[in-house]
């Protein structure tokens, strides 16, 4: 019901942001699998645009996407800037808790507005106690394979391999 999607330009503001949205996205999942809150609405699609090297932020820090009926989906558009990284552990967690609810709470407005019918109530209790597990559980260190190079020790970004490609053809 609920899916995760990252942005970003360039691969060390993802490494950075992957330890908090990939526990918040499987707790979600495994709480929420199987359950049906409604026939009008397949998908929740919740996406986060990191603020780093290439991608600037949208003027919005929640911005909620028009329904799509054939797919019969939403979602919403969490931008993450770069004072994220600065806040502490916990406070990265309830920023992303609250962000996340305060979307959520837009999306069932968008849905009501829409006459849609969407057991948002029962959504909104599951997400709640998604929610709280991810706050009391510890920090999961997640390990990623180093960034791969191109014939020295600096990492391969997306800004390298074009400037390499650039320079091969």
């Amino acid at each position: 019901m609920v899916g995760f999607f990252v942005k970003s330009g360039d691969i060390e503001t993802s490494r950075e942001f992957l330890p908090y949205r990939e526990p918040f996205r499987d707790i979600i999942v495994v709480n929420l699998e199987g359950k049906i809150y409604s026939k009008d609405l397949k998908l929740i699609l919740i996406q986060y645009p990191l603020e780093g090297k290439y991608l600037a932020l949208p003027p919005k820090q929640v911005k909620i996407n028009r329904y799509r009926p054939k797919e019969l989906s939403t979602g919403a558009t969490i931008a993450i800037s770069k004072d994220f990284y600065k806040k502490s552990e916990k406070d990265k967690k309830e920023f992303i808790v609250n962000i996340f609810l305060e979307s959520m709470e837009l999306i069932r407005k968008q849905i009501k507005r829409l006459g849609l019918q969407v057991n948002f109530d029962a959504l909104i209790a599951d997400l709640n106690a998604c929610c709280n597990l991810y706050l009391a559980q510890q920090k999961r260190t997640i390990s990623l394979p180093p960034l791969p190079t191109f014939g020295d020790d600096r990492p391969l970004t997306i800004h390298r391999l074009s400037s390499i490609v650039y320079s091969l053809s």
